[in-house]
């Protein structure tokens, strides 16, 4: 069964609502961004920083993760995000990258690009296709999902 924009929108605010739970273990007053924010998910006050959350649901299968770039023509994702920290979770693992070791990856690896529209999408984006491997040697945490 293909998923579809809003299974993709509601799996996405799940693995929010759970990093949000997490981080407010550290930070209580950690909340999550109301309507469309480009800049990043979930924002720290006690530390004055944003958190990206992001969610692939193919990663498992591919060995890969997909990092947005340009949407529609525009820049997005890891190039317009503000954010300190992205956590992408995919159904096996969690990675908690900080987004200059993520561009810093990006800059000196090169990785293979993606141009498409992603299933459910009306957008064309752009994406790089970085190995999990890779992902997780800049991380600067991993968790593994119980299961």
């Amino acid at each position: 069964m293909k998923m579809t924009f809003e299974d993709d929108l509601a799996t996405g605010m799940i693995a929010e609502q759970r990093i949000l739970f997490k981080v407010q273990g550290r930070y209580p007053l950690a909340f999550q961004m109301q309507g469309k924010v480009k800049a990043f998910d979930i924002f720290v006050p006690e530390v004055m920083r944003g958190i990206e959350v992001k969610n692939d649901s193919k990663a498992h299968r591919t060995g890969n993760v997909f990092i947005e770039y340009e949407c529609d023509g525009s820049g997005s994702g890891i190039t317009t995000t503000l954010a300190h920290t992205w956590v992408y979770c995919t159904k096996e693992k969690e990675y908690w990258v900080l987004v200059e070791a993520l561009r810093g990856h990006i800059e000196q690896s090169k990785p293979r690009t993606w141009c498409n529209q992603p299933e459910g999408a009306v957008t064309v984006v752009r994406a790089y296709i970085i190995p999990s491997s890779e992902v997780e040697a800049i991380s600067e945490g991993v968790f593994n999902y119980e299961n």
